[in-house]
């Protein structure tokens, strides 16, 4: 049985990053730029909201034995390979990781315009990730 205990609580986890990260769409980049404990709190956020996709992703593919994969952005392929999520999601989540080693390896060069850009425009993936792991995780009970 797939550690469902696990990947509901990472689940949980991504929920919560998501809807922090939600609560400041409604600022502006100009404003955002003025607070530097906004801009780590968003960095943050988004740096675990990716990590918690990995992970439950990490999880699925030890608990069924696929292909370990070779880096984080292929954690993504490797379930949609294999049907868990779609080619869609996985494609943007191999994203997201570059993204995410932007925020941690790169920081001195963040680009806001593009964290605004994410903030605005892709949390919604979060939430089309979860869907799509839930249906995994039930077609499994079956």
């Amino acid at each position: 049985m797939i550690a469902k205990i696990s990947i509901v609580t990472k689940m949980e986890h991504l929920q919560e990053c998501s809807r922090y990260l939600q609560g400041y769409q409604k600022l502006s980049l100009p404003e955002i730029l003025k607070d530097h404990t906004v801009q780590g709190a968003i960095l943050r956020y988004f740096q675990v909201a990716v990590e918690s996709t990995m992970d439950i992703g990490e999880l699925i593919i030890s608990e069924k034995k696929l292909p370990k994969p070779q880096e984080g952005k292929d954690i993504f392929a490797g379930l949609a390979k294999h049907n868990i999520i779609s080619l869609s999601i996985a494609e943007r989540f191999s994203q997201a990781v570059k993204f995410r080693n932007l925020i941690v390896h790169e920081y001195s060069r963040i680009n806001w315009e593009l964290v605004y850009k994410h903030l605005q425009n892709d949390l919604a993936d979060f939430q089309q990730f979860s869907q799509e792991i839930m249906r995994f995780l039930q077609d499994q009970d079956s």
